[in-house]
């Protein structure tokens, strides 16, 4: 029975032929163990590599294109640039890119090998698309990776203080994307709590952003840093959003709204 309730999720979804296919694959992937394995879910243009086996390639599809973690994308309108911070393999760029035709998108994954099948994941979307290899920091230079989890783990790659990889801060990705950006994605595994608590000035190039929050600290640092900004506020998945981006007085904010309403609502609490 259940075997039937999560075919018949995937069926709705997916639609009839991707469904079918993503759940016969999951299926031969528990019982053999596959390396690899292309599908094309109704939306995207183009169809998208997934690692198999012990990957975690499979739950980030899952968490996009089956939870549907990116539903509010669909109300954002005239959409030309996007920045995806954490682009892991690229699924939710492909999304971005197939829901908006006029959409540029500059993909940004610190991960060497995330990176390689992003950029494999994304060529076909030609110049829409500038792929980066690094991670965002307070300050531009390097930092470095941590891969404590491995095989599995793919989608929790960390970086931190040190060497190895390049660091760009926002005013240097943003002059790459060009302004304004209309889509500010963020998903950096922690890195969000340094992101914040450094200059923010960059946020006045930004219409829209979505930022997943993981930990007290980092939803301390966002509250912080979007100080004196105002937004409309809601929740889809594991993210917060925050459209309409507004610059304005912390004096002129309602009480329970803008960045002192973060914090509750990133724990659960009602956005009301």
């Amino acid at each position: 029975m259940k075997a039937l309730r999560t075919l018949a999720m995937y069926v709705d979804r997916l639609g009839v032929v991707v469904g079918t296919k993503w759940y016969v694959t999951r299926v031969a992937n528990w019982c053999v163990g596959l390396r690899t394995a292309q599908i094309r879910p109704k939306g995207l243009e183009h169809a998208v590599e997934l690692r198999m086996g012990n990957s975690s390639d499979a739950l980030v599809f899952g968490q996009i294109f089956v939870k549907r973690e990116y539903a509010f994308a669909r109300e954002l309108h005239d959409v030309r640039t996007v920045i995806d911070l954490g682009a892991n393999i690229g699924l939710a760029s492909a999304l971005f890119l197939s829901l908006w035709p006029k959409a540029k998108v500059v993909a940004v994954e610190p991960d060497p090998d995330n990176f390689a099948l992003m950029r494999k994941n994304l060529a076909p979307f030609g110049e829409r698309v500038r792929c980066v290899e690094g991670a965002v920091w307070p300050s531009r230079g390097s930092v470095a990776l941590d891969k404590l989890g491995g095989v599995g783990y793919e989608w929790g790659v960390r970086v931190r203080e040190g060497s190895g990889v390049r660091a760009y801060d926002m005013h240097e990705l943003i002059a790459i994307a060009g302004k304004p950006v209309d889509l500010l994605k963020i998903d950096i595994e922690g890195s969000e709590e340094p992101l914040f608590s450094g200059d923010t000035s960059w946020l006045g190039a930004v219409r829209n952003l979505s930022i997943e929050l993981h930990d007290d600290a980092c939803r301390e640092a966002f509250a912080r840093g979007m100080k004196g900004w105002r937004w409309k506020e809601s929740r889809c998945g594991e993210y917060l959003v925050c459209n309409s981006l507004q610059q304005g007085n912390p004096a002129e904010l309602p009480t329970e709204s803008g960045a002192r309403k973060v914090a509750a609502v990133a724990k659960g609490g009602s956005a009301d």
